[in-house]
C-alpha cells in the first residue's frame, strides 16, 4: 500500500475513536415513537355523539400533518382522546405548535360544551424520565366527567405535594 492511503486510514480511525463517545447507545432502547396526545371532554354526551361531533372532525384536520406515522383515537361517554405518533425525526415542539394552531381553527366549529382540548407531548428518547410513583383510580356514581370534577375540586387541593404537570 502507498503511504497516503495508510495515513488516511489512520486519520479516519483516530477520528472515529474521537467521535465514538458522542454515539447514543442504550441497553434497552425505546421502541415507541414520539407522540402528541389530545384530550377533550363533552359533558353529558354519549360516545357516539362525541365520536361524530368532536373526534371525527379533529381526526380530519390532524390526518394531514407532516411526519404523521399513526393516528389512534378513543372515544367514551363524555370524553375522547386522539394520539398522533410521529416519525423519529419530527421536531416535537413544531408539531405541538402546529397541533395547537389546528385546534384553534376547529374549536369554534365544535358543539358548545366541548372542553378546550389539552395537548401532551411524549418524547420517548429523552434521557430524563419521571417515573410514576403512585396512581390513583377513582370510582363513584355518575359519569367520568363528574368524577373528574370532584377529583379536581375536592381531592386535588388536598394533595399539595403532587406535581400536576405530568
Amino acid at each position: 500500500m502507498s503511504y497516503p492511503i495508510i495515513m488516511a486510514t489512520i486519520a479516519l480511525m483516530i477520528l472515529g475513536l474521537a467521535l465514538a463517545p458522542l454515539l447514543k447507545v442504550k441497553l434497552l432502547p425505546d421502541r415507541r415513537l414520539p407522540s402528541v396526545s389530545i384530550y377533550y371532554g363533552y359533558g353529558g354526551a354519549n360516545a357516539v355523539v362525541v365520536d361524530s361531533e368532536v373526534t371525527s372532525p379533529m381526526e380530519a384536520i390532524f390526518s394531514n400533518l407532516e411526519g404523521l406515522e399513526k393516528l389512534h383515537s378513543r372515544t367514551g361517554d363524555g370524553n375522547g382522546s386522539i394520539t398522533l405518533e410521529m416519525d423519529k425525526e419530527a421536531d416535537m415542539d413544531a408539531v405541538r405548535f402546529e397541533v395547537s394552531m389546528l385546534i384553534r381553527q376547529v374549536y369554534p366549529e365544535l358543539p358548545p360544551g366541548v372542553s378546550y382540548p389539552e395537548i401532551r407531548v411524549s418524547r420517548p428518547d429523552e434521557e430524563e424520565r419521571v417515573e410514576q410513583l403512585m396512581s390513583l383510580i377513582l370510582n363513584g356514581p355518575g359519569n367520568r366527567w363528574e368524577v373528574g370534577q370532584v377529583a379536581e375540586t375536592v381531592i386535588k387541593p388536598m394533595l399539595p405535594f403532587v406535581n400536576y404537570d405530568m
